[in-house]
């Protein structure tokens, strides 16, 4: 809105909205009088819209925002998805699931794993990925050094790594976002005491404590109060089987899955791939409570 003239530019808002950085919780603001209008920048991806004077002039408040309200909410539900990243890749074979089942992230390990790579082998596979895909680069406790020279060779989106002063200097000289590391414990119960480790986002990832790609599940009660304050990756545990209870349940900005992927270990399954992502997109569109029949993902569990 102009706040001389008082004219509101609507168009501004298709404009600004994939300027914001992920995780950002985007608010659609004045003169958002009718429904309509609410469900346009809802489909945009904004996730709130302040209304205020139409409402107090309405002849029936409830009832307007009501409509507004449900008209928002129908273009969420036709929209409203969740960041997918496939974690631990070191084949052809793997890069090409991870590309062919429409995941949004794939994650190299330079940490000690059965799953590590050389920057030299991360860049000949990350190359094979499709243009969109965020290739992110996963140290456990690395120096700046180790980041620096990683980086040199190989041109991550994202840094996944536990965070420092020397950490985000690193990543961002190298011109790559940073997805802070918390391990789980009981103080995170309160989100300030995360907040005050990783600040406010764009997002963090929460894991079991010691290394990933163990299977170790977080405790999903603490990771959805967490998630209700910082933009969440849900990682630990995960599998094509149980992927969509933990959406439902913790409402993550996002899941990051290795070792659940995996038919033996270090070596990704593309059907497994290929069910996880599909049942994490299935279960970003459910109700919040709802569980989801985990026998309806097409994997055997066991």
């Amino acid at each position: 809105r102009d706040l001389a003239t008082l004219e509101v530019d609507f168009s501004r808002f298709a404009r600004l909205a994939d300027r914001f950085p992920p995780g950002v919780t985007r608010v659609a603001e004045s003169g958002l009088s009718e429904p309509g209008r609410a469900r346009e920048v809802a489909a945009l991806g904004y996730d709130a819209a302040l209304v205020g004077s139409s409402l107090m002039q309405a002849r029936d408040p409830e009832a307007a925002a009501r409509a507004i309200v449900a008209a928002g909410r129908s273009a969420v539900v036709a929209h409203e998805s969740v960041w997918v990243k496939i974690c631990g890749l070191n084949s052809e074979a793997g890069v090409q699931a991870v590309g062919d089942s429409g995941a949004d992230a794939a994650g190299f390990v330079f940490a000690e794993s059965p799953r590590r790579v050389s920057p030299g082998q991360a860049a000949e596979l990350a190359a094979r990925l499709p243009p969109g895909v965020d290739r992110v680069a996963v140290f456990h406790h690395p120096s700046a050094g180790e980041i620096a020279e990683v980086l040199s060779a190989f041109p991550a989106d994202i840094v996944q790594s536990e965070e420092s002063v020397d950490v985000r200097r690193a990543v961002a000289a190298a011109g790559a976002r940073l997805l802070p590391v918390l391990h789980d414990a009981p103080e995170l119960e309160r989100p300030a005491n995360a907040i005050g480790i990783i600040g406010e986002g764009p997002a963090a990832i929460l894991e079991a404590a010691g290394k990933g790609g163990q299977g170790r599940k977080p405790n999903w009660e603490r990771a959805a109060v967490l998630a209700r304050r910082v933009p969440l990756v849900l990682a630990g545990g995960l599998t094509p089987g149980n992927v969509a209870q933990a959406i439902v349940a913790v409402r993550p900005f996002g899941v990051d899955v290795s070792s659940g992927v995996e038919e033996t270990r270090g070596r990704k399954d593309p059907v497994r791939i290929a069910a996880f992502v599909e049942a994490a997109r299935a279960a970003a569109l459910q109700p919040r409570g709802k569980t989801l029949d985990e026998t309806h993902t097409g994997v055997d569990r066991a």
